[in-house]
């Protein structure tokens, strides 16, 4: 648990029992290793449990526990506490696969396991190793050892989106090793989006773009690795990317994965595009699964967009995690970017980090104190830092931004813990403070700040602020609880185009077989119940608000079609 070590009991009487436990060497040495992570409970049915926590060198720690009255036989599988099936670990001999033990009523056993020169561990989940710690698993403690290459990378789309080909790649990877940034350790030369054919081949496989890859991707990689350089590539959990150019990976996750590892990829970028309306919990960790099941480390970055808050839950299954949409090379965007992310700064530890997208550093669309803010915000953020310019045509100055030590240094930094505001001083948005001349106010704008229902919502006792819990395109779904077993939701299109928006009961927290009443805050209409889908079809409106309170058991799995008329329109429901 990495608790603190309180002792408890009289130390002047002690008994030699008591001793042997609060002395044990080794599990102390457990508590107090370096890297720090906390054990979780991953395996157990009934009174048989198992928790472990990974720790410096490839090593894992299990305990095995017994909370029942008799005795029981447990085990701990691989797959539960982050190994490879075929790693072969040393506790007091050799074992694979697994460990079982027959514990004892009210007992514990409590492992070791270090790798004995094979595989050491999934190469995404067991990813808390490396000093640096920023990047997948690495087949041998040497190898964690020497890398510190903490997922710095180049990646193609800010600045040439669809534009790549064979030659791009070779030319920025051979600019990244003769400006110097190879040594600083950007490492991971990255192809995104439009990289291969628009359909796949008859046996289901992915076909690089004959037009600009025509050697292929595996040569590629073997150039870039030869530049002692590693090689990352894109695709989506959706049916096609993002682009629409290409196939994306779902329900082919075991086939992309093998290819991937036989290619020699280092570094996955995996999308949310054309998803079907998949949760992204249920998609993702297939390929999580498919890419540890090759035994080739490789980096896995979730690009879920911060839909669905996936800092809360993809640190199992990736090495990092996008909190934002798509970054574009302007100060609004930036700091807004910086300012999501930090949002979840707590969730960031060596080995999972919160990724607020790739550097605009260099693309020419703010000043270059700007691009100072923007790198030194990413760089105390502990997130990937992505180079999203031409590598190939620096100036000195994008260069000097990139290439600062201190800076990296911050960044590398191996306690790992990324950055929170702690003060804000100035013009910010504070709750509910009018800054409109209330001398003069017109009818429309007295009714917005003079709604009772809506302040009520503001001032709900509860105090649960809400969260954006749905995100697709241009449309939202907000909600938070309130007092009283209600919930509000606000439907928001931010498009200037008109939407139709469902809020499904599952993204609102609301159990499925649950009738509820929805009462329109700005027109002060009451719905009648929601029984079913098809009920609730309601009218377009502007900038509605509704109150959803819960009444009995029966099954509406969604608010749906919900028409939003207008840019930033929204509803509360």
């Amino acid at each position: 648990m990495k608790a603190p070590r309180l002792i408890g009991c009289d130390v002047r009487t002690m008994r030699n029992e008591s001793l042997e436990i609060l002395g044990n060497s080794e599990a102390i040495a457990v508590n107090q290793d370096k890297l720090g992570v906390q054990g979780k409970k991953v395996a157990g049915g009934g009174d048989g449990k198992v928790w472990c926590s990974p720790l410096r060198h490839g090593r894992v720690a299990v305990v095995m526990w017994n909370r029942g009255s008799s005795p029981a036989s447990i085990t701990a599988k691989w797959i539960d506490v982050g190994l490879q099936p075929s790693a072969v670990h040393e506790t007091t001999s050799s074992v694979r696969e697994r460990i079982s033990a027959v514990v004892d009523t009210h007992a514990c056993k409590m492992y070791m396991l270090t790798p004995n020169g094979t595989d050491v561990g999934y190469p995404t989940l067991d990813r808390r190793r490396s000093k640096a710690g920023r990047r997948a698993s690495e087949p041998s403690r040497e190898r964690a050892r020497h890398d510190s290459s903490h997922g710095r990378s180049w990646n193609t789309w800010n600045h040439f989106y669809c534009n790549i080909n064979k030659t791009v790649i070779r030319e920025s990877a051979d600019a990244l090793v003769s400006t110097g940034l190879a040594k600083l350790g950007y490492r991971y030369v990255n192809i995104d989006d439009c990289w291969a054919e628009h359909d796949r081949d008859s046996k289901g496989y992915l076909v690089p773009r004959k037009s600009t890859f025509p050697s292929g991707i595996k040569a590629l990689a073997d150039y870039v690795h030869g530049k002692g350089l590693k090689l990352g590539i894109y695709s989506d959990a959706g049916s096609r990317t993002c682009s629409q150019t290409m196939p994306g990976s779902l329900g082919h996750e075991q086939k992309d994965a093998e290819t991937f590892a036989s290619w020699g990829i280092d570094y996955l970028k995996y999308d949310n595009c054309n998803n079907g309306d998949l949760k992204p919990m249920k998609r993702y960790p297939a390929m999580t699964r498919a890419l540890m099941s090759t035994g080739r480390p490789i980096f896995l970055s979730l690009c879920e967009w911060g839909d669905m808050h996936p800092a809360l839950w993809a640190d199992k299954l990736g090495n990092s995690w996008r909190t934002t949409m798509d970054i574009n090379d302007s100060w609004e965007s930036m700091v807004s970017r910086a300012d999501q992310n930090e949002v979840y700064a707590e969730h960031a530890r060596p080995g999972g980090w919160n990724d607020p997208d790739m550097l605009e550093v260099g693309n020419g669309g703010m000043s270059n104190d700007e691009y100072i803010v923007h790198f030194s915000l990413w760089a105390a953020s502990k997130a990937p830092l992505l180079i999203g310019c031409d590598v190939r045509n620096l100036s000195k100055e994008t260069l000097a931004i990139l290439g600062n030590e201190e800076v990296i240094a911050v960044n590398q930094d191996p306690l790992g813990v990324q950055a929170k505001k702690v003060r804000m001083e100035g013009d910010h948005e504070a709750p509910l403070l009018i800054g409109c001349d209330v001398r003069n106010l017109s009818k429309e704008t007295l009714a917005i700040l003079g709604n009772e229902e809506v302040i009520s919502v503001n001032q709900d006792p509860l105090g649960v602020q809400a969260k954006k819990v749905r995100m697709e395109g241009d449309h939202e779904v907000w909600t938070a609880p309130l007092s009283g077993y209600r919930t509000v939701v606000v439907l928001l299109n931010r498009s200037p185009e008109f939407r139709i928006i469902t809020a499904q009961w599952d993204d609102i927290g609301i159990p499925p077989k649950t009738v509820v009443e929805a009462r329109d805050l700005w027109k002060g209409i009451d719905y009648l119940k929601y029984d079913n889908c098809n009920n609730g079809d309601l009218k377009p409106m502007k900038r509605e608000e509704v109150r959803e309170q819960s009444e009995s058991q029966c099954a509406p799995p969604c608010l749906q079609d919900v028409p939003i008329d207008a840019s930033s329109s929204i509803r509360i429901g």
